[in-house]
Protein backbone atom coordinates (compact mmCIF):
# COMPACT_ATOMS: atom_id res chain seq x y z
CA UNK A 1 0.00 0.00 0.00
CA UNK A 2 1.10 3.54 -0.63
CA UNK A 3 1.18 6.45 1.81
CA UNK A 4 -0.30 9.73 0.67
CA UNK A 5 1.39 12.79 2.12
CA UNK A 6 1.65 16.40 0.88
CA UNK A 7 5.02 17.94 0.17
CA UNK A 8 4.07 21.57 -0.48
CA UNK A 9 3.80 22.51 3.22
CA UNK A 10 7.51 22.94 3.91
CA UNK A 11 9.59 24.95 6.42
CA UNK A 12 9.56 27.96 4.11
CA UNK A 13 5.75 28.10 4.19
CA UNK A 14 5.73 27.53 7.96
CA UNK A 15 8.11 30.44 8.39
CA UNK A 16 6.01 32.75 6.26
CA UNK A 17 2.87 31.92 8.22
CA UNK A 18 4.64 32.41 11.57
CA UNK A 19 6.03 35.80 10.58
CA UNK A 20 2.60 36.86 9.33
CA UNK A 21 1.06 35.96 12.70
CA UNK A 22 3.69 37.98 14.58
CA UNK A 23 3.16 41.02 12.38
CA UNK A 24 -0.61 40.73 12.72
CA UNK A 25 -0.42 40.64 16.54
CA UNK A 26 1.85 43.70 16.63
CA UNK A 27 -0.48 45.67 14.37
CA UNK A 28 -3.57 44.68 16.35
CA UNK A 29 -1.92 45.63 19.67
CA UNK A 30 -1.14 49.11 18.39
CA UNK A 31 -4.66 49.35 16.90
CA UNK A 32 -3.04 50.19 13.59
CA UNK A 33 -4.68 50.50 10.26
CA UNK A 34 -6.93 47.49 9.81
CA UNK A 35 -6.05 47.40 6.14
CA UNK A 36 -2.43 46.56 6.96
CA UNK A 37 -3.55 43.61 9.09
CA UNK A 38 -5.75 42.31 6.30
CA UNK A 39 -3.02 42.87 3.74
CA UNK A 40 -0.55 40.85 5.82
CA UNK A 41 -3.02 38.01 6.31
CA UNK A 42 -4.19 37.98 2.69
CA UNK A 43 -0.62 37.95 1.41
CA UNK A 44 0.29 34.77 3.24
CA UNK A 45 -3.05 33.15 2.35
CA UNK A 46 -2.52 33.85 -1.35
CA UNK A 47 1.02 32.52 -1.11
CA UNK A 48 -0.21 29.37 0.65
CA UNK A 49 -2.93 28.84 -1.93
CA UNK A 50 -0.45 29.25 -4.78
CA UNK A 51 1.91 26.68 -3.30
CA UNK A 52 -0.91 24.36 -2.40
CA UNK A 53 -2.37 24.66 -5.89
CA UNK A 54 0.72 23.07 -7.40
CA UNK A 55 0.10 19.98 -5.30
CA UNK A 56 -3.71 19.89 -5.26
CA UNK A 57 -4.41 20.81 -8.88
CA UNK A 58 -5.22 17.22 -9.70
CA UNK A 59 -7.01 16.42 -6.46
CA UNK A 60 -10.69 15.60 -6.21
CA UNK A 61 -11.96 18.36 -3.96
CA UNK A 62 -10.99 20.95 -1.35
CA UNK A 63 -12.06 18.81 1.58
CA UNK A 64 -9.64 16.05 0.64
CA UNK A 65 -6.80 18.52 0.16
CA UNK A 66 -7.53 19.97 3.59
CA UNK A 67 -7.36 16.56 5.24
CA UNK A 68 -4.17 15.64 3.40
CA UNK A 69 -2.27 18.86 4.00
CA UNK A 70 -3.35 20.06 7.41
CA UNK A 71 -3.44 16.91 9.52
CA UNK A 72 -0.13 15.18 8.90
CA UNK A 73 3.07 16.32 10.60
CA UNK A 74 5.93 16.74 8.13
CA UNK A 75 8.39 15.77 10.88
CA UNK A 76 7.40 12.12 10.57
CA UNK A 77 9.50 10.45 7.89
CA UNK A 78 8.15 8.07 5.26
CA UNK A 79 10.18 5.27 6.82
CA UNK A 80 8.52 5.89 10.20
CA UNK A 81 5.09 5.78 8.53
CA UNK A 82 5.97 2.56 6.71
CA UNK A 83 7.23 0.89 9.88
CA UNK A 84 4.24 2.02 11.95
CA UNK A 85 1.57 0.84 9.53
CA UNK A 86 3.42 -2.39 8.76
CA UNK A 87 3.45 -3.28 12.47
CA UNK A 88 -0.12 -2.07 12.96
CA UNK A 89 -1.49 -4.10 10.07
CA UNK A 90 0.66 -7.15 10.81
CA UNK A 91 1.99 -7.25 7.26
CA UNK A 92 4.30 -10.05 6.09
CA UNK A 93 6.57 -9.22 3.20
CA UNK A 94 6.51 -12.74 1.78
CA UNK A 95 2.91 -13.69 2.24
CA UNK A 96 1.92 -16.79 0.33
CA UNK A 97 -0.99 -16.61 -2.06
CA UNK A 98 -3.91 -18.79 -1.09
CA UNK A 99 -5.08 -21.42 -3.51
CA UNK A 100 -7.77 -20.31 -5.89
CA UNK A 101 -11.24 -21.39 -4.99
CA UNK A 102 -12.54 -24.41 -6.80
CA UNK A 103 -16.20 -24.70 -7.65
CA UNK A 104 -18.15 -27.61 -8.98
CA UNK A 105 -20.14 -26.96 -12.13
CA UNK A 106 -23.65 -25.85 -11.32
CA UNK A 107 -22.75 -24.34 -7.90
CA UNK A 108 -21.86 -20.89 -9.20
CA UNK A 109 -24.55 -18.25 -9.28
CA UNK A 110 -23.02 -15.44 -11.29
CA UNK A 111 -23.32 -11.81 -10.26
CA UNK A 112 -26.21 -10.34 -12.18
CA UNK A 113 -26.41 -6.96 -13.83
CA UNK A 114 -29.32 -6.11 -11.55
CA UNK A 115 -27.13 -6.71 -8.46
CA UNK A 116 -24.39 -4.52 -9.91
CA UNK A 117 -26.72 -1.66 -10.83
CA UNK A 118 -28.32 -1.83 -7.37
CA UNK A 119 -24.95 -1.24 -5.71
CA UNK A 120 -23.93 1.45 -8.21
CA UNK A 121 -27.04 3.41 -7.22
CA UNK A 122 -25.86 3.31 -3.58
CA UNK A 123 -22.49 4.93 -4.37
CA UNK A 124 -21.93 8.39 -2.90
CA UNK A 125 -20.62 11.28 -4.93
CA UNK A 126 -17.55 13.42 -4.19
CA UNK A 127 -15.66 10.62 -2.44
CA UNK A 128 -11.90 10.07 -2.72
CA UNK A 129 -10.90 7.26 -5.14
CA UNK A 130 -8.13 4.70 -4.82
CA UNK A 131 -4.80 4.50 -6.63
CA UNK A 132 -6.41 4.15 -10.07
CA UNK A 133 -8.02 7.60 -9.71
CA UNK A 134 -11.44 6.36 -10.85
CA UNK A 135 -14.16 8.18 -8.93
CA UNK A 136 -17.60 6.87 -8.02
CA UNK A 137 -19.13 9.25 -10.55
CA UNK A 138 -17.38 7.31 -13.33
CA UNK A 139 -19.45 4.25 -12.47
CA UNK A 140 -22.64 6.14 -11.64
CA UNK A 141 -22.67 7.81 -15.06
CA UNK A 142 -20.78 5.04 -16.88
CA UNK A 143 -21.74 3.73 -20.32
CA UNK A 144 -23.39 0.35 -20.95
CA UNK A 145 -20.11 -0.97 -22.27
CA UNK A 146 -18.18 0.08 -19.14
CA UNK A 147 -20.74 -1.52 -16.83
CA UNK A 148 -20.71 -4.74 -18.88
CA UNK A 149 -16.91 -4.89 -18.68
CA UNK A 150 -16.98 -4.34 -14.91
CA UNK A 151 -19.57 -7.11 -14.55
CA UNK A 152 -17.35 -9.45 -16.58
CA UNK A 153 -14.34 -8.75 -14.31
CA UNK A 154 -16.39 -9.27 -11.15
CA UNK A 155 -17.77 -12.61 -12.32
CA UNK A 156 -14.23 -13.71 -13.10
CA UNK A 157 -13.22 -12.92 -9.52
CA UNK A 158 -16.36 -14.60 -8.17
CA UNK A 159 -15.55 -17.80 -10.06
CA UNK A 160 -12.12 -17.91 -8.46
CA UNK A 161 -9.95 -16.57 -11.29
CA UNK A 162 -8.18 -14.22 -8.87
CA UNK A 163 -8.29 -10.52 -8.02
CA UNK A 164 -6.86 -7.85 -10.33
CA UNK A 165 -3.56 -6.62 -8.88
CA UNK A 166 -4.94 -3.07 -8.59
CA UNK A 167 -7.66 -4.30 -6.24
CA UNK A 168 -5.01 -5.47 -3.77
CA UNK A 169 -3.46 -2.01 -3.45
CA UNK A 170 -4.61 1.01 -1.50
CA UNK A 171 -3.54 4.43 -0.30
CA UNK A 172 -3.15 4.92 3.46
CA UNK A 173 -4.12 8.43 4.60
CA UNK A 174 -3.03 9.17 8.20
CA UNK A 175 -5.71 11.04 10.18
CA UNK A 176 -4.62 12.71 13.43
CA UNK A 177 -6.48 11.44 16.54
CA UNK A 178 -5.01 13.02 19.68
CA UNK A 179 -1.71 13.41 21.50
CA UNK A 180 1.66 14.52 20.10
CA UNK A 181 1.31 15.30 16.38
CA UNK A 182 4.90 14.27 15.66
CA UNK A 183 4.29 10.68 16.81
CA UNK A 184 3.06 8.26 14.16
CA UNK A 185 1.14 6.12 16.66
CA UNK A 186 -1.20 9.05 17.32
CA UNK A 187 -2.62 8.77 13.80
CA UNK A 188 -5.35 6.53 12.46
CA UNK A 189 -4.93 5.13 8.98
CA UNK A 190 -7.73 5.38 6.42
CA UNK A 191 -7.22 3.17 3.36
CA UNK A 192 -8.51 4.46 0.03
CA UNK A 193 -9.37 1.46 -2.14
CA UNK A 194 -10.23 1.32 -5.82
CA UNK A 195 -13.91 2.04 -6.34
CA UNK A 196 -14.49 -1.06 -8.52
CA UNK A 197 -13.28 -3.29 -5.68
CA UNK A 198 -15.59 -1.53 -3.21
CA UNK A 199 -18.57 -2.18 -5.49
CA UNK A 200 -17.61 -5.87 -5.65
CA UNK A 201 -17.29 -5.99 -1.84
CA UNK A 202 -20.75 -4.43 -1.48
CA UNK A 203 -22.24 -7.16 -3.68
CA UNK A 204 -20.51 -9.91 -1.69
CA UNK A 205 -21.69 -8.34 1.58
CA UNK A 206 -25.26 -8.23 0.29
CA UNK A 207 -25.13 -11.92 -0.62
CA UNK A 208 -23.54 -12.83 2.70
CA UNK A 209 -26.18 -10.99 4.73
CA UNK A 210 -28.93 -12.68 2.71
CA UNK A 211 -27.38 -16.10 3.34
CA UNK A 212 -27.03 -15.42 7.08
CA UNK A 213 -30.62 -14.26 7.34
CA UNK A 214 -31.92 -17.34 5.54
CA UNK A 215 -29.89 -19.75 7.65
CA UNK A 216 -30.13 -17.85 10.94
CA UNK A 217 -26.36 -17.83 11.32
CA UNK A 218 -24.90 -15.80 14.20
CA UNK A 219 -21.22 -16.37 15.03
CA UNK A 220 -20.27 -17.39 18.57
CA UNK A 221 -17.96 -14.38 18.72
CA UNK A 222 -20.90 -12.01 18.34
CA UNK A 223 -21.28 -11.44 22.08
CA UNK A 224 -23.05 -8.14 21.57
CA UNK A 225 -26.37 -9.83 20.80
CA UNK A 226 -26.20 -12.45 23.55
CA UNK A 227 -27.59 -11.69 26.96
CA UNK A 228 -25.45 -11.98 30.11
CA UNK A 229 -22.29 -13.45 28.59
CA UNK A 230 -20.44 -14.42 31.76
CA UNK A 231 -16.90 -13.39 32.67
CA UNK A 232 -15.59 -16.94 32.21
CA UNK A 233 -16.99 -17.18 28.69
CA UNK A 234 -15.53 -13.82 27.70
CA UNK A 235 -12.09 -14.82 29.00
CA UNK A 236 -12.28 -18.06 27.04
CA UNK A 237 -13.08 -16.02 23.96
CA UNK A 238 -10.01 -13.84 24.60
CA UNK A 239 -7.92 -17.01 24.74
CA UNK A 240 -9.33 -18.23 21.43
CA UNK A 241 -8.62 -14.87 19.89
CA UNK A 242 -5.01 -14.99 21.12
CA UNK A 243 -4.47 -18.31 19.32
CA UNK A 244 -6.00 -16.96 16.15
CA UNK A 245 -3.83 -13.82 16.22
CA UNK A 246 -0.67 -15.87 16.77
CA UNK A 247 -1.56 -18.19 13.92
CA UNK A 248 -2.11 -15.25 11.58
CA UNK A 249 1.02 -13.51 12.92
CA UNK A 250 -0.96 -10.45 14.01
CA UNK A 251 -0.35 -8.33 17.10
CA UNK A 252 -2.60 -6.40 19.47
CA UNK A 253 -1.68 -2.99 20.87
CA UNK A 254 -2.46 -3.68 24.54
CA UNK A 255 -1.76 -0.08 25.56
CA UNK A 256 -4.62 1.16 23.39
CA UNK A 257 -6.94 -1.76 24.14
CA UNK A 258 -9.46 -1.38 26.97
CA UNK A 259 -12.01 -3.64 28.62
CA UNK A 260 -15.37 -2.33 29.80
CA UNK A 261 -17.95 -4.41 31.67
CA UNK A 262 -21.55 -3.19 31.44
CA UNK A 263 -23.43 -3.30 34.74
CA UNK A 264 -27.09 -3.07 35.68
CA UNK A 265 -26.24 -1.46 39.00
CA UNK A 266 -26.53 -2.48 42.62
CA UNK A 267 -23.86 -3.83 44.94
CA UNK A 268 -20.15 -3.21 44.98
CA UNK A 269 -18.27 -3.15 41.73
CA UNK A 270 -16.37 -6.40 41.20
CA UNK A 271 -12.70 -6.03 40.28
CA UNK A 272 -11.80 -8.21 37.31
CA UNK A 273 -8.40 -8.83 35.81
CA UNK A 274 -8.13 -9.12 32.06
CA UNK A 275 -4.97 -10.20 30.29
CA UNK A 276 -3.75 -10.51 26.74
CA UNK A 277 -0.98 -13.08 26.83
CA UNK A 278 1.21 -11.69 29.67
CA UNK A 279 0.05 -8.08 29.46
CA UNK A 280 -2.76 -6.70 31.60
CA UNK A 281 -5.67 -4.98 29.85
CA UNK A 282 -7.03 -1.96 31.69
CA UNK A 283 -10.70 -2.08 32.68
CA UNK A 284 -12.42 1.29 32.29
CA UNK A 285 -15.77 2.78 33.27
CA UNK A 286 -16.07 4.83 30.07
CA UNK A 287 -14.87 4.24 26.53
CA UNK A 288 -15.09 6.37 23.40
CA UNK A 289 -15.80 4.51 20.18
CA UNK A 290 -16.32 6.35 16.88
CA UNK A 291 -16.83 9.56 18.83
CA UNK A 292 -19.55 8.16 21.10
CA UNK A 293 -18.74 7.84 24.81
CA UNK A 294 -20.16 4.67 26.37
CA UNK A 295 -20.28 4.07 30.11
CA UNK A 296 -20.66 0.93 32.19
CA UNK A 297 -24.28 1.79 33.02
CA UNK A 298 -25.14 1.93 29.32
CA UNK A 299 -26.62 5.44 29.61
CA UNK A 300 -26.00 8.57 27.55
CA UNK A 301 -24.77 10.59 30.55
CA UNK A 302 -21.06 10.34 29.75
CA UNK A 303 -21.59 11.16 26.08
CA UNK A 304 -23.82 14.16 26.81
CA UNK A 305 -21.26 15.44 29.31
CA UNK A 306 -18.62 15.24 26.58
CA UNK A 307 -20.90 17.08 24.12
CA UNK A 308 -21.50 19.89 26.62
CA UNK A 309 -17.76 20.25 27.14
CA UNK A 310 -17.08 20.39 23.39
CA UNK A 311 -19.92 22.84 22.74
CA UNK A 312 -18.75 25.26 25.44
CA UNK A 313 -15.25 25.13 24.03
CA UNK A 314 -16.50 25.99 20.54
CA UNK A 315 -18.64 28.85 21.86
CA UNK A 316 -15.57 30.31 23.57
CA UNK A 317 -13.62 30.09 20.32
CA UNK A 318 -16.24 31.64 17.99
CA UNK A 319 -17.82 34.23 20.30
CA UNK A 320 -15.28 36.95 19.54
CA UNK A 321 -15.50 36.31 15.79
CA UNK A 322 -19.28 36.60 15.92
CA UNK A 323 -19.12 39.87 17.86
CA UNK A 324 -16.68 41.44 15.40
CA UNK A 325 -18.30 40.27 12.19
CA UNK A 326 -21.99 39.85 13.02
CA UNK A 327 -22.54 41.84 16.22
CA UNK A 328 -25.21 43.90 14.45
CA UNK A 329 -27.06 40.90 13.02
CA UNK A 330 -29.04 38.70 15.44
CA UNK A 331 -29.98 36.12 12.80
CA UNK A 332 -26.40 35.53 11.74
CA UNK A 333 -25.34 35.03 15.34
CA UNK A 334 -27.98 32.30 15.58
CA UNK A 335 -26.82 30.79 12.27
CA UNK A 336 -23.30 30.59 13.70
CA UNK A 337 -24.62 28.66 16.67
CA UNK A 338 -26.54 26.21 14.48
CA UNK A 339 -23.63 25.65 12.11
CA UNK A 340 -20.74 25.43 14.57
CA UNK A 341 -22.18 24.50 17.96
CA UNK A 342 -25.52 22.75 17.53
CA UNK A 343 -24.13 20.50 14.80
CA UNK A 344 -21.58 19.19 17.33
CA UNK A 345 -24.18 18.77 20.09
CA UNK A 346 -26.34 16.59 17.81
CA UNK A 347 -23.74 13.82 17.53
CA UNK A 348 -25.30 10.52 18.54
CA UNK A 349 -28.80 12.02 18.91
CA UNK A 350 -30.17 8.89 17.24
CA UNK A 351 -29.33 7.13 20.51
CA UNK A 352 -29.95 9.71 23.24
CA UNK A 353 -32.53 11.88 21.45
CA UNK A 354 -35.63 10.40 23.09
CA UNK A 355 -34.91 12.22 26.32
CA UNK A 356 -34.51 15.95 26.92
CA UNK A 357 -30.90 16.58 27.95
CA UNK A 358 -30.74 19.50 30.37
CA UNK A 359 -27.01 20.00 29.89
CA UNK A 360 -27.39 20.59 26.15
CA UNK A 361 -30.45 22.79 26.62
CA UNK A 362 -28.38 24.83 29.05
CA UNK A 363 -25.64 25.40 26.47
CA UNK A 364 -28.13 26.85 23.99
CA UNK A 365 -29.79 28.92 26.71
CA UNK A 366 -26.46 30.41 27.77
CA UNK A 367 -25.57 31.35 24.20
CA UNK A 368 -28.96 33.02 23.63
CA UNK A 369 -28.59 35.03 26.84
CA UNK A 370 -25.20 36.26 25.64
CA UNK A 371 -26.60 37.25 22.25
CA UNK A 372 -29.59 39.06 23.78
CA UNK A 373 -27.41 40.67 26.44
CA UNK A 374 -29.70 39.68 29.33
CA UNK A 375 -28.70 38.61 32.85
CA UNK A 376 -27.65 35.02 33.41
CA UNK A 377 -30.41 34.53 36.02
CA UNK A 378 -33.04 35.26 33.37
CA UNK A 379 -35.21 32.11 33.18
CA UNK A 380 -34.43 29.95 30.18
CA UNK A 381 -38.10 29.58 29.24
CA UNK A 382 -38.41 33.36 28.85
CA UNK A 383 -35.27 33.56 26.71
CA UNK A 384 -36.41 30.67 24.49
CA UNK A 385 -39.85 32.27 24.06
CA UNK A 386 -38.36 35.66 23.27
CA UNK A 387 -36.08 34.22 20.57
CA UNK A 388 -38.67 31.69 19.29
CA UNK A 389 -36.09 28.92 19.40
CA UNK A 390 -36.83 25.23 19.51
CA UNK A 391 -35.23 23.32 22.34
CA UNK A 392 -32.47 20.87 21.45
CA UNK A 393 -34.96 18.11 22.26
CA UNK A 394 -36.98 18.84 19.09
CA UNK A 395 -34.16 18.14 16.63
CA UNK A 396 -32.79 15.30 18.77
CA UNK A 397 -36.19 13.59 18.94
CA UNK A 398 -36.61 13.98 15.20
CA UNK A 399 -33.31 12.23 14.56
CA UNK A 400 -34.14 9.39 16.95
CA UNK A 401 -37.51 8.76 15.26
CA UNK A 402 -36.07 8.86 11.75
CA UNK A 403 -33.28 6.50 12.65
CA UNK A 404 -35.72 3.99 14.14
CA UNK A 405 -37.91 4.18 11.04
CA UNK A 406 -34.90 3.56 8.79
CA UNK A 407 -33.94 0.54 10.90
CA UNK A 408 -37.44 -0.90 10.49
CA UNK A 409 -37.38 -0.23 6.74
CA UNK A 410 -34.03 -1.99 6.35
CA UNK A 411 -35.41 -5.38 7.31
CA UNK A 412 -32.57 -7.20 5.53
CA UNK A 413 -29.90 -5.80 7.89
CA UNK A 414 -29.65 -8.46 10.62
CA UNK A 415 -27.42 -6.45 12.95
CA UNK A 416 -29.85 -3.52 13.12
CA UNK A 417 -32.82 -5.84 13.56
CA UNK A 418 -31.08 -7.65 16.43
CA UNK A 419 -30.32 -4.33 18.12
CA UNK A 420 -33.96 -3.29 17.85
CA UNK A 421 -35.06 -6.69 19.19
CA UNK A 422 -32.78 -6.32 22.23
CA UNK A 423 -34.15 -2.83 22.90
CA UNK A 424 -37.71 -4.15 22.86
CA UNK A 425 -36.82 -6.66 25.57
CA UNK A 426 -36.04 -3.75 27.90
CA UNK A 427 -39.64 -2.48 28.08
CA UNK A 428 -39.93 -0.08 30.99
CA UNK A 429 -36.16 0.29 31.27
CA UNK A 430 -33.33 2.36 29.84
CA UNK A 431 -33.64 3.77 26.33
CA UNK A 432 -36.94 2.00 25.68
CA UNK A 433 -38.47 3.71 28.72
CA UNK A 434 -37.25 7.09 27.42
CA UNK A 435 -38.76 6.24 24.02
CA UNK A 436 -42.15 5.43 25.58
CA UNK A 437 -42.04 8.68 27.58
CA UNK A 438 -41.36 10.63 24.36
CA UNK A 439 -44.43 9.16 22.66
CA UNK A 440 -46.64 9.70 25.72
CA UNK A 441 -45.51 13.32 25.98
CA UNK A 442 -46.76 13.81 22.45
CA UNK A 443 -50.09 12.06 22.96
CA UNK A 444 -49.39 8.54 21.75
CA UNK A 445 -48.74 5.13 23.26
CA UNK A 446 -45.84 3.10 21.89
CA UNK A 447 -48.17 0.28 20.75
CA UNK A 448 -50.29 2.80 18.85
CA UNK A 449 -47.21 4.07 17.00
CA UNK A 450 -46.34 0.50 16.01
CA UNK A 451 -49.84 -0.09 14.58
CA UNK A 452 -49.72 3.12 12.57
CA UNK A 453 -46.34 2.24 11.13
CA UNK A 454 -47.57 -1.22 10.16
CA UNK A 455 -50.36 0.54 8.29
CA UNK A 456 -47.75 2.44 6.28
CA UNK A 457 -48.12 5.77 8.09
CA UNK A 458 -44.90 7.77 8.57
CA UNK A 459 -44.99 9.40 12.01
CA UNK A 460 -41.86 11.56 12.07
CA UNK A 461 -43.30 14.91 10.95
CA UNK A 462 -46.45 14.55 13.04
CA UNK A 463 -44.54 13.65 16.21
CA UNK A 464 -42.05 16.49 15.74
CA UNK A 465 -44.85 19.04 15.27
CA UNK A 466 -46.66 17.73 18.33
CA UNK A 467 -43.47 17.95 20.38
CA UNK A 468 -43.03 21.53 19.21
CA UNK A 469 -46.61 22.41 20.24
CA UNK A 470 -46.14 20.72 23.63
CA UNK A 471 -42.92 22.68 24.13
CA UNK A 472 -44.70 26.01 23.51
CA UNK A 473 -47.48 25.06 25.95
CA UNK A 474 -44.95 24.10 28.62
CA UNK A 475 -43.07 27.38 28.22
CA UNK A 476 -46.15 29.55 28.43
CA UNK A 477 -47.45 27.67 31.46
CA UNK A 478 -44.14 28.27 33.22
CA UNK A 479 -44.22 31.96 32.24
CA UNK A 480 -47.76 32.30 33.60
CA UNK A 481 -46.73 30.71 36.91
CA UNK A 482 -43.33 32.41 37.08
CA UNK A 483 -42.28 34.35 40.15
CA UNK A 484 -39.63 36.13 38.07
CA UNK A 485 -41.66 37.92 35.44
CA UNK A 486 -45.17 36.55 35.12
CA UNK A 487 -46.29 39.71 33.31
CA UNK A 488 -44.07 38.76 30.37
CA UNK A 489 -47.12 36.79 29.19
CA UNK A 490 -48.76 40.09 28.14
CA UNK A 491 -46.06 40.89 25.56
CA UNK A 492 -45.52 37.43 24.03
CA UNK A 493 -45.43 37.46 20.22
CA UNK A 494 -46.17 34.64 17.78
CA UNK A 495 -43.25 35.48 15.51
CA UNK A 496 -39.70 36.69 16.23
CA UNK A 497 -39.96 40.16 17.86
CA UNK A 498 -39.32 42.91 15.32
CA UNK A 499 -36.77 44.73 17.45
CA UNK A 500 -34.30 41.85 16.98
CA UNK A 501 -33.96 42.98 13.37
CA UNK A 502 -32.49 46.34 14.41
CA UNK A 503 -28.92 47.05 13.33
CA UNK A 504 -27.93 48.67 16.62
CA UNK A 505 -26.87 45.95 19.05
CA UNK A 506 -26.98 48.44 21.92
CA UNK A 507 -30.66 49.17 21.31
CA UNK A 508 -31.45 45.47 20.94
CA UNK A 509 -29.84 44.74 24.30
CA UNK A 510 -31.71 47.56 26.08
CA UNK A 511 -35.09 46.45 24.70
CA UNK A 512 -34.39 42.77 25.46
CA UNK A 513 -33.44 43.54 29.06
CA UNK A 514 -36.64 45.53 29.66
CA UNK A 515 -38.85 42.94 27.94
CA UNK A 516 -37.25 39.97 29.75
CA UNK A 517 -37.63 41.62 33.17
CA UNK A 518 -33.96 42.41 33.92
CA UNK A 519 -34.67 46.12 34.54
CA UNK A 520 -37.30 45.45 37.23
CA UNK A 521 -35.69 44.74 40.59
CA UNK A 522 -39.03 43.43 41.85
CA UNK A 523 -38.46 40.31 39.70
CA UNK A 524 -35.43 39.26 41.74
CA UNK A 525 -37.60 37.61 44.37
CA UNK A 526 -34.64 35.92 46.04
CA UNK A 527 -33.34 39.30 47.28
CA UNK A 528 -34.52 41.13 50.40
CA UNK A 529 -37.32 43.70 50.04
CA UNK A 530 -34.96 46.62 50.69
CA UNK A 531 -32.86 45.63 47.68
CA UNK A 532 -35.87 45.35 45.35
CA UNK A 533 -36.90 49.02 45.64
CA UNK A 534 -36.53 51.57 42.83
CA UNK A 535 -32.92 52.55 42.22
CA UNK A 536 -33.86 56.21 41.63
CA UNK A 537 -36.50 57.18 44.20
CA UNK A 538 -35.87 54.38 46.70
CA UNK A 539 -39.51 54.42 47.79
CA UNK A 540 -41.44 51.60 46.15
CA UNK A 541 -40.65 48.30 44.47
CA UNK A 542 -39.12 48.72 41.05
CA UNK A 543 -41.59 47.63 38.36
CA UNK A 544 -42.47 48.93 34.90
CA UNK A 545 -45.74 50.31 36.29
CA UNK A 546 -43.82 52.21 39.01
CA UNK A 547 -41.42 53.67 36.43
CA UNK A 548 -44.32 54.76 34.21
CA UNK A 549 -46.64 56.31 36.79
CA UNK A 550 -45.15 56.59 40.30
CA UNK A 551 -41.41 57.34 40.30
CA UNK A 552 -40.84 60.98 41.25
CA UNK A 553 -37.59 61.05 39.28
CA UNK A 554 -39.38 60.41 35.98
CA UNK A 555 -42.14 62.18 34.11
CA UNK A 556 -45.46 60.37 34.39
CA UNK A 557 -46.50 58.55 31.22
CA UNK A 558 -49.91 57.56 29.87
CA UNK A 559 -48.65 54.46 28.05
CA UNK A 560 -49.13 50.96 29.41
CA UNK A 561 -46.55 48.19 29.94
CA UNK A 562 -47.66 46.53 26.70
CA UNK A 563 -47.14 49.72 24.69
CA UNK A 564 -43.73 50.57 26.14
CA UNK A 565 -42.45 47.00 25.78
CA UNK A 566 -43.96 46.47 22.34
CA UNK A 567 -42.01 44.18 20.00
CA UNK A 568 -41.26 47.03 17.57
CA UNK A 569 -39.18 48.84 20.20
CA UNK A 570 -41.29 52.01 20.26
CA UNK A 571 -40.35 52.62 23.90
CA UNK A 572 -36.58 52.74 23.27
CA UNK A 573 -36.23 56.47 24.03
CA UNK A 574 -38.04 56.05 27.35
CA UNK A 575 -35.76 53.11 28.20
CA UNK A 576 -32.65 55.11 27.31
CA UNK A 577 -33.85 57.97 29.51
CA UNK A 578 -34.26 55.60 32.47
CA UNK A 579 -30.72 54.31 32.00
CA UNK A 580 -29.40 57.89 31.81
CA UNK A 581 -31.29 58.93 34.97
CA UNK A 582 -29.97 55.89 36.86
CA UNK A 583 -26.41 56.74 35.91
CA UNK A 584 -26.95 60.34 36.97
CA UNK A 585 -28.62 59.57 40.30
CA UNK A 586 -26.92 56.41 41.52
CA UNK A 587 -24.05 55.86 39.10
CA UNK A 588 -25.39 52.69 37.47
CA UNK A 589 -27.31 51.67 34.32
Amino acid sequence: MGLWKNEWWDKRMQGRKASSKKETKKLEKRKSNEGRVQESTQEVQISMQREEGKETDGRRNEDEAYKDGRRVSDRITMEEWRKYFSELLGREENRQEKEKRQHRVGEIEEITREELEQQLRKLKRKKAPGMDGIQNESWIYGTEREVDRLLEIMNGVWKGEGFPQEWKEGIICPIYKKGEKDTASNYRGITLLNTAYKVYAMIVEERLMKEMNERGVLPDGQAGFRKAREEKGMKEMLGSMEKYMRRKKLTVNVEKSKMMVFRKGGGRRKINEWRWEKDKIEEVKEFKYLGYVMNERNTAAAHVRELVKKANKIIGAVWGIGMRKFGHDFRRRIMMFDSLVKSVMMYGAEIWGWREQEGLEGVQGKYLKWVLGVDRETPGYIVMEETKRDGIRIEAGKRAIRFEERVIERGECRILQECLKEKRKEIGKGVWKEREAYFERNGYAGAEIERMREGGRAMTDELVQRDRDVQVQERRTRIRESRYSGKYEKIITEELPKYLGRESRKERVIIARFRCGNEERENKYWNEDRIRVCRMCGEKKETIEHLLNECVELRERDESREEMLNEDGRGIEWMKNIEWRRRTICGEG
